[in-house]
């Protein structure tokens, strides 16, 4: 979801609708009103997520004092530690940041977990691991990095050209660059299409008589717009019209 520290007052601007069986009405110091559910409180910061399902980081101090102690008291949602991991909408760099943290995270734990087992005797009276602490993975060279970024959003390799000028630009950004103009491309819109069309089983034909290219060309036309998951199943689900025409129609 996307995270936001901002002041309670700014969020409190927008006309809230729906309803969550979980949710209650919280009240900042002003009288002013949000309805949300609770998350968690992490120092001195209260996660709420309101009912569009966008989460806000409050400052503890800003809610009443019924408030303050609620928050005190309220176990973390179930769903907490999915809900704070990464933005939906974060920029790149805070996305890779999160990732880098959860990672670092992540090797922690397992170095802990390998001291704990090589401390302990197998019985043997000789220790129970001697494996190697882990550690991250040095950066990619450029060189690395502009054949996988090419493989994994074109589907295909750089050629000669759009390698060498990859690898002589000095501009520190250079790498984001890429990313976003690789994210515009043909390439990119026939990598999604492929990968989409081989998850939902698209065919060339419907059956012996029905071609399927009004479908197969739709869906690739959302692919090139970047369209959310959940408005492209909509449109599935609630297409009407005959099957040539379903392009025109679920859209």
């Amino acid at each position: 979801m996307k995270l936001y520290y901002m002041a309670l007052s700014v969020i409190l601007a927008g006309t809230l609708s729906g309803h969550a069986s979980d949710t209650r009405v919280w009240t900042d110091t002003k009288n002013r009103k949000l309805e949300a559910r609770f998350v968690k409180l992490d120092g001195e910061s209260v996660y709420l997520q309101r009912v569009d399902g966008i989460v806000h980081a409050i400052p503890l101090a800003m809610l009443s004092a019924s408030d303050q102690q609620e928050a005190r008291t309220l176990p973390p949602a179930k769903d907490a530690a999915a809900l704070l991991s990464v933005p939906t909408n974060a920029s790149v760099s805070q996305a890779a940041a999160k990732i880098d943290q959860l990672v670092a995270a992540g090797i922690q734990r397992a170095n802990l977990k390998l001291a704990a087992e090589a401390g302990k005797d197998n019985g043997q009276n000789q220790p129970g691991s001697t494996r190697t602490p882990l550690k991250a993975n040095p950066m990619t060279t450029d060189e690395q990095f502009v054949r996988r970024i090419y493989l994994d959003a074109a589907g295909r390799i750089p050629s000669y050209e759009e390698t060498v000028n990859f690898l002589s630009s000095t501009a520190p950004d250079k790498r984001a660059k890429l990313i976003d103009q690789l994210l515009d491309s043909e390439g990119y819109a026939s990598t999604m299409f492929n990968y989409f069309a081989d998850m939902l089983r698209v065919n060339d034909y419907f059956n012996r008589a029905l071609r399927g290219t009004p479908y197969r060309a739709w869906l690739r036309e959302e692919m090139k717009a970047n369209t959310p998951w959940d408005k492209l199943v909509y449109a599935m689900m609630t297409a009407e019209g005959k099957l040539w025409t379903m392009a025109q129609r679920a859209s």
